[in-house]
């Protein structure tokens, strides 16, 4: 029996045909949607997506009957995937006929969808939606089109929302399948049931193939389709897709709203970005709670990579605990190619051209960051790209340490200075080419770079260690010297003490 035959047949078998008024009924259904989710604007050409299936079918029939009322104009294509044989063809020859049929132009193609999947070690159902996606968006950039219509209904989005429960998602993954997706691609018939969209069919009278391979039990949507939602619907809920439906427009629209939420939020978070990298302070992930650190991640890694396909729980879990880690250096791989280093105080996300089996990680050499901070003591100060605190106290005559009436020299972490001798605010600083100062006790200037390089073997930190400048002049090298311009002497009426601690994680 051939596809038309089996049509009829199928045609027999189902209720007769309802009244008019339920065809007006149904189209109300698509026109609401349409309203709700602001698919179509007056001028648009719109791009119809035609597999020759009863839900495209449907929808070309219906957006033909509304083209007047919503001023656009209508494009059909159509892709062989050439994994069907003569099937796909006479699909293909279909659509050819019922474009001709309608008068609409017909853009139409024939891809190798299973070489494209072995190339780039994709699944067939993967490589298949790649292509289909990538043919749609090459004819909407040769011809003009403004929006991609699709035939998408309320089974496909329940059955969607099942499969990715079955999987563990969170709530983006039971938002289910969008109405409208990067104002490009849209779903007039995301409202109404498969049901309802044969019953428009049979009382149009118009005719449609049949994929057989939408009943191929090897493919776990199909086996979702076939078996498990009927099965919810006769043992336990007979509005089963009706209500994952709604779960799905109730998580997408509560995740629009965190989405927005979390714009101010992950705009804190970045220090530094480009196409290919992002880096996030530490502090300001950690600073969140779980559901909110999960969500940059999330973010992060859907800017470097462009989506979140094959990302994992456990995977944005790893990245958690890496920001969390005690270590200042340390890595992750995760999918698309993403690498993800710990570097001090700063995560970053790295898209790497080429796969990450081929690029060993490696330490690479800190990005300084311009600072400048202003600071009048008494009080407290963070440097966050130093990665210190520092804590001050100003003191009487007779608070100062007597040993430093005779000028010795600071410590590491404390220097006592002479506060008739500052001018606020001081500014903090990362050094320059070209700094100099007056060590305490040389009775001359000498450069911060020659200063630095007798008393700091490690050359990262050299380059990070920041300066206290009072009126032009450098008064103390943070954590090393203090300058003999500034020091406590038998003179002195007021002091202040600095201390220099790590800042918290």
């Amino acid at each position: 029996m051939n596809d038309t035959g089996k049509n009829r047949l199928e045609k027999e078998n189902r209720p007769m045909k309802r009244p008019v008024a339920e065809t007006e009924a149904f189209r109300e259904k698509i026109r609401q949607a349409i309203i709700e989710y602001r698919m179509f604007q007056p001028g648009d050409k719109v791009l119809v997506g035609v597999s020759g299936g009863p839900d495209s079918v449907a929808l070309l029939h219906l957006l033909v009957e509304m083209a007047a009322g919503y001023d656009f104009v209508l494009g059909i294509c159509h892709l062989n995937h050439d994994l069907r044989g003569a099937a796909a063809d006479r699909d293909a020859d279909f659509v050819a006929a019922l474009a001709r049929r309608i008068g609409l132009p017909l853009h139409t193609d024939k891809r190798d969808v299973r070489r494209f999947g072995r190339c780039h070690r994709l699944s067939l159902e993967t490589a298949a939606r790649r292509v289909r996606y990538g043919f749609f968006k090459e004819i909407v950039a040769r011809h003009g089109f403004t929006k991609i219509a699709l035939g998408h209904q309320m089974d496909d989005n329940a059955e969607q929302v099942l499969m990715n429960l079955l999987r563990g998602s969170g709530p983006t993954g039971l938002s289910g399948i969008p109405p409208v997706r990067d104002g490009l691609i849209v779903r007039p018939l995301i409202h109404v049931t498969r049901q309802q969209i044969m019953d428009y069919l049979d009382r149009g009278k118009h005719d449609y193939v049949i994929d057989e391979s939408n009943t191929d039990g090897r493919h776990l949507r199909n086996r979702i389709r076939s078996e498990l939602i009927p099965l919810l619907a006769a043992e336990y809920n007979p509005r089963i897709v009706c209500n994952l439906h709604k779960t799905a427009r109730v998580c997408r629209s509560e995740n629009q709203w965190i989405d927005q939420a979390l714009d101010p939020v992950f705009d804190a978070a970045v220090v530094d970005r480009s196409t290919s990298q992002l880096a996030m302070s530490l502090s300001k992930i950690s600073a969140h709670m779980p559901a909110v650190q999960r969500r940059l991640v999330r973010r992060a890694i859907r800017q470097v990579a462009g989506d979140l396909k094959k990302v994992s729980f456990e995977n944005i879990e790893a990245v958690r605990r890496l920001a969390a880690a005690g270590t200042s250096w340390k890595t992750i791989d995760l999918p698309h190619r993403v690498r993800v280093q710990r570097m001090d105080r700063v995560l970053v996300f790295i898209r790497e051209k080429r796969s990450l089996r081929d690029i060993p990680p490696a330490r690479p050499e800190k990005k300084i960051v311009p600072f400048t901070y202003y600071y009048s003591p008494p009080g407290e100060i963070t440097i966050v790209e130093a990665g210190i605190r520092m804590v001050s106290t100003t003191l009487e005559r007779g608070q100062i340490p007597g040993q430093f009436h005779a000028g010795d020299p600071a410590s590491e972490t404390t220097a006592y200075l002479d506060l008739d001798k500052l001018a606020f605010p001081l500014m903090i600083r990362n050094r320059k080419a070209g700094d100099r100062f007056s060590p305490l006790g040389l009775g001359g200037t000498q450069s911060v770079r020659k200063f630095l390089s007798g008393r700091e073997k490690d050359r990262r930190k050299r380059a990070f260690c920041p300066v206290m400048i009072s009126a032009g002049r450098i008064v103390w090298i943070i954590g090393h010297g203090i300058s003999d311009e500034v020091k406590i002497g038998p003179a002195t009426r007021r002091g202040v003490k600095i201390e220099v601690f790590l800042a918290k994680k």
